[in-house]
């Protein structure tokens, strides 16, 4: 993740969470607060902790890297976009103008409700989505109707949770 505000870009690792929980804490004003998360399958099992503040929410993965939802146009006044310019509030139209796709119809009425954004092809992978195709990584733009409102960073299609 990089951060840009007129002066020189300051990139934050979703390895090293740490650095970048700090800069949330400092960008937003308000300390972290953590929460357990567990599978999504109901199991009970623990696979990390998410801090959520109003506009952005950080999960940080027991036996892995973070990762991060932009939940409002600005966190701490600061405009958020990606590198093609979606922000939360862009349209579904701006999202397949910037050469977006659809990622996942999650509650099955034929139109995505999710859809991928400025993808990059990760060697040495194949998409689970795309058989054949190399795997990528890229910015999932979640959709209300055809407005985005949220951003999920880093996603990929070659991973199965």
């Amino acid at each position: 993740m990089t951060f840009t505000d007129g002066g020189e870009p300051q990139s934050f690792s979703f390895d090293d969470p740490e650095p970048l929980l700090a800069f949330v804490e400092q960008l937003t004003g308000e300390p972290r607060v953590g929460e357990d998360f567990e599978d999504m399958w109901g199991h009970g099992e623990v696979w990390g902790t998410a801090y959520t503040w109003k506009e952005i929410s950080v999960k940080v993965w027991k036996d892995g890297p973070a990762s991060v939802a932009i939940l409002a146009a600005t966190v701490g006044g600061i405009p958020v976009r990606t590198t093609s310019g979606i922000a939360v509030g862009s349209t579904r139209d701006d999202v397949l103008t910037m050469g977006g796709w659809d990622e996942w119809d999650a509650d099955g009425d034929g139109q995505a409700d999710y859809l991928g954004v400025d993808g990059q092809e990760v060697e040495g992978v194949e998409s689970l989505s795309r058989p054949g195709e190399p795997g990528r990584e890229f910015i999932l733009a979640g959709l209300n109707g055809d407005v985005v409102t949220e951003l999920q960073s880093p996603s990929n299609d070659f991973s199965d949770i």
